[in-house]
C-alpha cells in the first residue's frame, strides 16, 4: 500500500488492460476460468476479475446456467461476509499476452488479498479455538444473508472461505448454488451439487433436502478448522467415521463417533462437541438451525474482532504467503467440486478381466485401486472432467467393460499460426479388473462396489482393515485396468492432453495399490515397453524437460523472493488502522453491467 493509504498498482510498462481496469496476476485457475487481480485505472482500487472463456455448443447451455446462476445469487447479497460483486460484461475480450482477444465472460468481483482459509490450513496448522470460533460466527452470519436472500449456497468448503485484508471472512464461488423465489423452490431435488466430503447426507441419499444442507457442510468445516482433518470421507452410513451419526435406535450414537476421533483438540471441550454433533446430524429436520446456533454456549463465546483479529492471524498469515510463494507446484485440492451434469451413479453390474490376448501394459493403459470399487474411480472421473475441464461426461455401468464417455473443450494454441485456439476432444474410458493382480474369490467380493456388501460386513471389514494396515492378512483392493479411446479429435494434441489428464486425476488414476506393488517383477519390462509406445519420453527428452523445469524453479524462486520482500515491506508501513471501504460501484465500459 502507498504512502498515500491507495493500493500501490505495479508498476510495468505495458500492462493489459479491459475496460477501465488494469489486468495483474494471476489469482487462480480453474477448468474454463480464470482469476487475474484488476487496478482501476482512476482510483487504483483492486478488484478481482474472473474470466470464464465461452464454452462451445455441446454445453454452453449448463455454462450459461451455473454463470446466471452465478450472477443472480450474487447480485441479491449484500453482507460484509459475502464476496460483493461490482459489475459484469456477459461479452468481455480477454487481451492475451500475445494481443489476441478470447471470447469471455467477466465478473468484477471484491479483491480478497488474504486469499483462502484452506491453505492457511495446509501451510500452518488447525487454528485455535477461538479462531474457529470467528470464522464460525463470520461464516454463519454470511450464510445466514445468503438464505435470508432467497439463495442456498451448497458448495460450503474452506476452499470458498476467502479473507479481507483484515482477515475477515468473505464466502464466494456461487456457480452451484440455488435461487429460489418461494417456499417451495426451496426444497431441491438436484443431488448431485456440492463437494464430496461436504456434502449433507440426504444429497448423498438422493433425496429432497432444504436449506439446512448448508448448516451440514458448515458443520464440516468447522470440525477441520479446529483438528486440521475431516471428520469422515463421506456423510453416509456405509463411512465408518459416519455410520454412529446415522443410528435410529434409540438415536446418534455420538460417544463411539467421539471415540474414533479420541485425542483430537475436541475431545475435552463438551460445548464443542455438542454444537458440531447437531450440525453434523444425519436426520435434516434433527439438525440445528442457524438461529438455534446463534445462541448455542459455544458459539457465543468469546471470538476475535477488529485488531484483535489482525493480531492474531498476522504472523500465520505471513508463515502461509512465504511457503505458498515457495511451493510452485502447489498440491492442488483433492476434493472434487461436482457440477449440476451430474447424477447418482450406480455401480456396474459387471467388470470384467481384461483380454488375455493383449498385455495390460500397453498403450494408453492404466492402473487404478478404490475402496469403493468401480462407482468411487468413475465418480472421481466425472467429477475431474465436470470441475478442472468444464466437460461433459455419460455414465454407462451396463455397458461390458463399464465405460464413461466424456467430451472436454480446452483453449490451445494452433500449431501454425500460433493463435489461441478452441479444441475439443471427446473419448472413451473403459474398467476391467486386472488379470495379473488377480484377488481371491473372498477378496473379490468385496471390490465389486459397495452396494453389493452388506453394511455390517462393510463396516467391519473397514475396521479391520483399518487396524491391520501394513500387516499379511489385510483385505485388499481391487486393481483395474483403465484404457483410454480417443473418438474425436487431434491425434497428435490428445496424447499431449491425455498425459495432463492422468496428471490432474492422479486421485482416480492412482496406479497400484501397496500389496501389488510388493508381487511386481516386471518393473523393468513395463518401463520398456512404455518406452516403446512413445507413452515414456527417451532420456534426452528428459534431459531437456529437466533443464526447462530448473530454469523455471530458479525464476520461480526469484519471483518468490521478490514477492516476500514486497510483503514485508506492506506489513511494516502498514498501520493496520480501520480501512474506509470504498463503496462508490465500480462501471463496467463496453456492453458492462453495474451492480447497484
Amino acid at each position: 500500500m502507498a504512502a498515500n493509504g491507495k493500493p500501490r498498482v505495479p508498476k510495468q510498462k505495458k500492462m493489459r488492460t479491459i475496460g477501465r481496469w488494469y489486468i495483474g496476476e494471476t489469482l487462480g485457475k480453474g477448468g474454463y476460468s480464470w482469476v487475474k487481480k484488476g487496478f482501476d485505472k482512476k482510483t487504483g482500487k483492486c478488484v478481482a476479475l474472473k474470466f470464464m472463456a465461452k464454452a462451445d455448443e455441446s454445453w454452453a447451455k449448463e455454462q450459461s446456467k451455473q454463470v446466471v446462476t452465478e450472477i443472480e445469487s450474487l447480485k441479491q447479497i449484500r453482507h460484509p461476509n459475502v464476496m460483493k460483486l461490482y459489475a459484469y460484461n456477459l461479452n468481455a475480450r480477454y487481451p492475451t499476452k500475445k494481443k489476441e482477444k478470447i471470447d469471455t465472460v467477466l465478473l468484477v468481483l471484491e479483491f480478497a488479498p488474504g486469499g483462502e482459509i484452506f491453505d492457511i490450513l495446509y501451510y500452518t496448522s488447525a487454528l485455535e479455538p477461538v479462531l474457529a470460533r470467528t470464522y464460525l460466527r463470520q461464516s454463519i452470519f454470511g450464510l445466514e444473508a445468503c438464505h435470508n436472500a432467497g439463495v442456498a449456497h451448497r458448495d460450503i468448503k474452506p476452499q470458498n472461505l476467502l479473507l479481507d485484508s483484515r482477515f475477515n471472512i468473505k464466502l464466494t464461488d456461487f456457480g452451484l448454488s440455488k435461487v429460489f423465489e418461494s417456499d417451495a423452490d426451496a426444497v431441491m431435488k438436484t443431488t448431485y451439487v456440492g463437494t464430496r466430503g461436504y456434502q449433507a447426507p440426504e444429497l448423498l441419499l438422493d433425496q429432497q433436502y432444504d436449506l439446512q444442507c448448508d448448516v451440514f457442510s458448515m458443520g464440516v468445516v468447522l470440525f477441520i478448522l479446529i483438528t486440521g482433518y475431516p471428520p469422515f470421507e463421506q456423510a453416509h452410513y456405509s463411512d465408518r467415521w459416519f455410520r454412529p451419526l446415522t443410528k435410529s435406535n434409540p438415536g446418534p450414537d455420538t460417544a463411539k463417533f467421539w471415540k474414533n476421533h479420541s485425542g483430537c483438540s475436541i475431545s475435552d471441550d463438551a460445548d464443542c462437541k455438542d454444537l458440531l454433533q447437531r450440525m453434523l446430524c444425519a436426520k435434516p429436520a434433527d439438525r440445528i438451525t442457524i438461529k438455534e446456533m446463534k445462541s448455542h454456549p459455544w458459539f457465543t463465546a468469546k471470538h476475535l474482532e477488529g485488531k484483535e483479529l489482525i493480531r492474531a492471524l498476522r504472523q500465520r498469515h505471513r508463515e502461509m504467503e512465504a511457503k505458498r510463494r515457495r511451493d510452485a507446484r502447489k498440491i492442488k485440492d483433492l476434493q472434487v467440486s461436482i457440477t449440476l451434469t451430474n447424477r447418482g451413479m450406480t455401480s456396474p453390474d459387471y467388470v470384467p478381466f481384461y483380454p488375455a490376448s493383449a498385455p495390460e501394459e500397453i498403450s494408453s493403459n492404466t492402473y487404478a485401486h478404490h475402496k469403493g470399487g468401480a462407482k468411487d474411480f468413475f465418480g472421481l472421473l466425472h467429477g475431474l472432467v465436470a470441475e478442472r475441464y468444464s466437460g461433459g461426461t455419460t455414465y454407462d455401468p451396463i455397458a461390458k467393460p463399464p465405460q464413461m464417455t466424456c467430451v472436454v473443450s480446452k483453449m490451445e494454441k494452433s500449431v501454425g499460426n500460433k493463435k489461441t485456439v478452441q479444441s475439443n476432444y471427446k473419448f472413451v474410458v473403459q474398467l476391467y479388473r486386472s488379470a495379473i493382480y488377480k484377488l481371491e474369490e473372498k477378496s473379490e467380493e468385496v471390490s465389486k462396489g459397495v452396494d453389493e456388501v452388506d453394511v455390517d460386513d462393510e463396516a467391519r471389514m473397514a475396521d479391520e482393515a483399518a487396524h491391520t494396515q501394513g500387516k499379511e492378512g489385510t483385505l485388499r483392493e481391487c486393481v483395474y485396468v483403465v484404457t483410454i479411446k480417443r473418438l474425436e479429435g487431434d491425434d497428435w494434441k490428445f496424447r499431449s492432453f491425455q498425459k495432463k489428464l492422468l496428471t490432474d486425476g492422479a486421485l482416480a488414476f492412482n496406479g497400484l495399490p501397496e500389496w501389488a506393488q510388493k508381487m511386481d517383477q516386471k518393473g523393468v519390462d513395463r518401463e520398456f515397453e512404455k518406452k516403446l509406445v512413445g507413452l515414456v519420453p527417451d532420456e534426452t527428452e528428459e534431459v531437456v524437460e529437466d533443464e526447462k523445469e530448473k530454469e523455471m524453479e530458479a525464476e520461480e524462486d526469484a519471483q518468490a523472493e521478490a514477492a516476500e520482500e514486497e510483503i514485508d515491506a506492506e506489513y511494516a508501513e502498514y498501520d493496520w488502522k480501520d480501512e474506509v471501504d470504498n463503496e462508490n460501484e465500480v462501471e463496467v465500459e463496453q456492453q458492462g453491467v453495474m451492480v447497484q
